[in-house]
């Protein structure tokens, strides 16, 4: 039978893959390429297209298929396979968009149209779920082995039960049970005592009819009295209705005074209004707020002038301090230099003259007192000492001329005035630029103030004559006592128009005047008149409900007499369907019993025939050193040693080995009838030593030649190509730098 395989591969884009075509061939593929190039994506995006996302709930991105596989440079994974299998040939295209909007369509290449619309492509073309390809054709890098699987093994049986694993003994054993609760379930439910509780209703009815009879009886003599009663209380209460429309005929007229009454109330305030609103001069007659407004505006336009005569006294005061000051600065404008250097020269010059004196003057003692030195030079010597002295003073007299000169006591004061000088010349810049802020600020206030006070006085003429007189504060108080009055006034005029727009609201006059046409006044108050014509209604409603009710009941009674032929052949019937749900229930508990002897057997033969199956492969993959794999119902595996040892203690290669012999049984064994899908093997042989790997690589190649299984081998080094040239096995060796861009 011709095997399923994948004919084309395209990736738009998934993972660190985009743009790429891969054209692969029936038997094995082999991809070989170092590590990161794409391989373990690539296998992934074969399961992707053909079964979708899994595992998206986990918030690890390791466990997360949709957070690891979308795309590195953009939010959509999409691409398409095309596999060829005995129905045909399609393309398969899927795309995923974030968060999580899917789209999946299966093309059939012969028609050109979309087919399998709502389904899963693996489920379609392989006839496999996701877990069962997973588990069986699909080899994920450095897969864990896994001793056992009852997840596994449940739909392997499922799919040799019924040829569909989503069709189990389980799920059949289900539907017999809810078929019979149906009938009956634990509750006592279902149909089975529904038609009992027909089979008894009927009975007590057949009781029932003679008892009918004496109840109708008693209904028609109830009907009869009461039906006289009615008679005399319906007169009496026409006339109790006349007495009644008399009354309503004066509460009309009544209402028709008040109407008017309303309506000259209304006209009256209107005119007081209307004289009121004539004292304003303008159309525009202003309400309380607007003229506190105004009075608010008056009371800021005063502190504006309180803020104005402040800023002119601050302003006039910051002028003269710097004027001050900056006449203080031109004082020294030029001399400082001067002043300062004729200080340095003093105290330069005062010490040196002074110790080159007293020193001449000491040499010049010493040669009096003795005599080699001779006269000559201490006569010299004193005087040169004398004038060195005398220039001394003059020096010290020149320095202490210069703090008069700019009107200070002494030194002191003029060195603490030449260091202050700075802190004088900043001050005098600070002090101009006050000045300076002032004069605008105080300008400003000029502007504002004019503006508040035209604003003030145009409002006022718009509400009084130009000839009132009196301060504006005046002219405030004459408009706010007019405007209160007059809004007093307004909103008197206001409650009588709208009283009378309520009072004349949805009132009919001319009805009124027809309906006060001829009223009396009446000679007791409607009150009494409504108790009684109420007393009567309601006798009159109770009486009219027991005759409705006797006759209803009596139509029940009527209708509720059996036809005793009627019911004895609807008893028949309901005993005949009863013996027939029965019989049916009996039967489903049978089948019950049944399935489960059938599942308990269909379960014990998988093991067997995986058994045989495996083994002739972990026989071949071992080189001969291990005859036999045994499988339990639960997928679990023990060799020959030739004690039964479980797999569990053996080495990790030939778990590896054993584990991948059980998938290839799996496939041998579930497809034997159909075309096998294709295997994907990434980086599986890892483990393996060269003896093994090339075993194993002869039960793949022969698995591919002889079933028609397309096998992708995906490798990141050279041995798995250099063993397969070495067997002499055909391949395909898939470009794969070429296919990227």
């Amino acid at each position: 039978m011709m095997a399923t395989r994948i004919e084309r591969i395209e990736i738009g884009a998934f993972g660190c893959l985009s743009d790429v075509v891969l054209t692969p061939a029936p038997g094995v593929n082999l991809l070989e390429a170092p590590n990161e190039a794409g391989k373990s994506t690539l296998a992934a995006f074969i399961k992707f297209v053909l079964y979708g996302f899994s595992s998206t709930r986990s918030q690890s991105i390791a466990e997360n298929e949709k957070k690891f596989y979308m795309p590195w440079n953009g939010t959509r994974a999409s691409g398409s396979l095309v596999v060829v299998c005995p129905s045909g040939s399609f393309r398969v295209e899927r795309t995923y968009d974030l968060p999580s909007k899917e789209h999946v369509e299966i093309v059939n290449l012969q028609t050109r149209k979309p087919v399998f619309q709502s389904l899963v492509p693996g489920e379609v073309l392989f006839g496999a779920p996701e877990e069962l390809f997973v588990k069986s054709a699909y080899f994920r890098q450095l897969f864990q082995s896994k001793n056992g699987d009852d997840a596994l093994a449940e739909q392997v049986q499922n799919i040799l039960f019924s040829a569909d694993e989503r069709i189990s003994a389980e799920k059949a054993q289900k539907r017999l049970r809810e078929a019979k609760a149906e009938l009956r379930n634990a509750q006592n439910r279902g149909v089975i005592p529904e038609l009992e509780g027909k089979l008894a209703s009927y009975q007590a009815e057949s009781e029932r009819g003679t008892e009918l009879n004496d109840r109708i009886r008693v209904c028609n003599e109830t009907i009869t009295k009461n039906t006289a009663e009615l008679s005399r209380d319906r007169e009496k209460l026409e006339r109790l209705q006349d007495e009644r429309r008399n009354i309503e005929k004066y509460a009309a007229r009544t209402q028709l005074e008040r109407l008017r009454a309303v309506d000259a109330a209304e006209a009256e305030a209107k005119r007081r209004y209307d004289s009121a609103a004539a004292e304003f001069s303008g159309a525009d007659i202003p309400d309380t707020s607007a003229v506190k407004e105004l009075m608010n505006d008056n009371a800021q336009y005063m502190a504006m002038l309180k803020e104005r005569d402040r800023l002119a006294y601050e302003s006039r005061t910051a002028t003269d301090a710097y004027e001050a000051t900056a006449a203080v600065c031109a004082r020294w404008a030029g001399e400082e230099p001067v002043v300062r250097a004729a200080l340095a020269r003093e105290k330069r010059l005062f010490p040196t003259f002074l110790l080159l004196g007293v020193g001449l003057l000491a040499f010049g003692i010493a040669c009096f007192f003795l005599p080699r030195l001779g006269a000559i030079f201490g006569g010299a010597a004193l005087a040169l000492g004398a004038a060195g002295l005398l220039a001394a003073l003059l020096v010290k007299r020149r320095a202490r001329a210069l703090p008069a000169k700019f009107g200070y006591a002494d030194k002191k004061e003029l060195l603490c005035a030449l260091s202050e000088l700075p802190q004088i010349r900043k001050q005098c810049e600070l002090e101009e630029r006050r000045a300076y802020e002032l004069n605008a600020r105080y300008g400003e206030s000029i502007s504002r103030c004019g503006e508040m006070e035209s604003s003030i006085a145009a409002r006022i003429r718009r509400y009084r004559s130009e000839k009132d007189d009196g301060s504006t504060a005046e002219l405030l108080d004459r408009l706010l006592n007019l405007s209160g009055e007059i809004s007093a006034l307004s909103a008197a005029y206001e409650s009588a128009r709208r009283a009378r727009t309520e009072a004349f609201d949805g009132v009919d006059v001319e009805g009124l005047r027809t309906l006060a046409e001829g009223a009396q006044p009446p000679p007791r108050p409607a009150a009494d008149v409504d108790r009684e014509i109420r007393f009567h209604t309601q006798k009159i409603d109770s009486l009219n409900e027991i005759v409705r009710r006797a006759e209803r009941e009596k139509a029940a009674l009527e209708a509720q007499s059996p036809d005793l032929a009627a019911l004895r052949g609807q008893m028949s019937a309901v005993e005949h369907t009863l013996r027939a749900a029965n019989r049916r229930f009996a039967a489903l508990q049978l089948a019950l019993t049944v399935m489960d002897e059938s599942s308990t057997y269909m379960r014990s033969t998988i093991a067997p025939k995986l058994t045989e199956y495996a083994s002739e492969c972990f026989r071949t993959a071992t080189v001969g050193k291990y005859d036999r794999l045994l499988l339990d119902t639960r997928m679990g595996m023990t060799v020959e040693t030739p004690a039964q040892q479980s797999l569990d203690y053996l080495s990790s290669g030939t778990k590896d080995s054993a584990y991948l012999c059980l998938r290839l049984a799996l496939l041998r064994l579930l497809y034997a009838q159909s075309a096998q899908p294709p295997m994907v093997l990434d980086d599986v042989f890892a483990r393996l030593d060269e003896k093994r790997l090339l075993a194993l690589l002869s039960v793949l190649a022969r698995t591919a030649a002889e079933n028609g299984t397309q096998v992708f081998l995906f490798t990141c080094g050279a041995r798995e190509r250099l063993l397969l040239d070495k067997l002499g096995e055909p391949y395909t060796r898939l470009d794969w730098p070429s296919a990227r861009k």
